[in-house]
């Protein structure tokens, strides 16, 4: 149980301090002697005292109804509501989920656009593709995948912009910016826009044509 409770509050590099309750489970002994039960009450415990990563992780159980506790979207909502309050944005970009779905709350694309955006300000990648879903303004949907193509390097956000250029979706028709952003992706490895830009540079589409230059890329894909 200890060794699950590492894992979902130090992942993805969170700092030694939220693993606290992994330490405080393993502090006093065999890890085996401690219930799921405990378990949780150690995670709300951590919560309370504003480790906001394990704020996010009971939240998510509640939601999900995983671990120990049943299904329950409202008192997943009230405590990402809480958590994002308390500005883990993390936990914000889980209010726009819920506002979408409708979990626990009215579903309220506005509100969940909303919050999307303030994550995605904050350098969560997630937060700035489901953005770019819902967005109703064309052009906030481009502004969206220019951020998480630029400021996350998140090949998803590049082939975004890029599609959004060459077809005018994001409200401007602009190919030169089209292979600029495919190149950008083909640059972080993303086969999808090394493909685009091998076919643009074919047919001289945004660039000048060099076939041998395509084909290079076409390789890559």
């Amino acid at each position: 149980i200890a060794g699950r409770a590492q894992g979902i509050l130090c992942k993805n590099g969170y700092s030694v301090a939220d693993c606290v309750l992994a330490d405080k489970l393993l502090r006093e002994g065999n890890a085996d002697q401690y219930t799921r039960e405990e378990f949780m009450y150690g995670l709300d415990y951590a919560c309370q005292m504003s480790y906001e990563t394990a704020c996010v992780a009971l939240a998510t159980f509640y939601r999900d109804g995983s671990f120990t506790v049943s299904k329950n979207v409202n008192e997943s909502f009230t405590r990402f509501s809480a958590s994002c309050d308390r500005y883990n944005m993390e936990a914000c970009y889980n209010v726009g989920i819920a506002y979408e779905k409708g979990l626990g709350v009215g579903k309220d694309v506005d509100q969940a656009r909303l919050k999307y955006q303030q994550a995605c300000n904050s350098y969560v990648p997630d937060a700035c593709v489901a953005m770019a879903r819902v967005a109703g303004d064309p052009k906030e949907s481009l502004d969206a995948f220019k951020r998480l193509c630029e400021q996350q390097s998140m090949p998803a956000g590049c082939s975004g912009a890029a599609a959004a250029y060459y077809s005018g979706s994001g409200g401007r028709w602009d190919t030169g910016e089209a292979y600029a952003y495919y190149e950008k992706g083909c640059t972080l490895e993303d086969p999808v826009s090394c493909a685009a830009m091998a076919q643009m540079l074919e047919y001289g589409i945004g660039k000048d044509a060099n076939v041998g230059k395509a084909y290079d890329y076409y390789a890559k894909a």
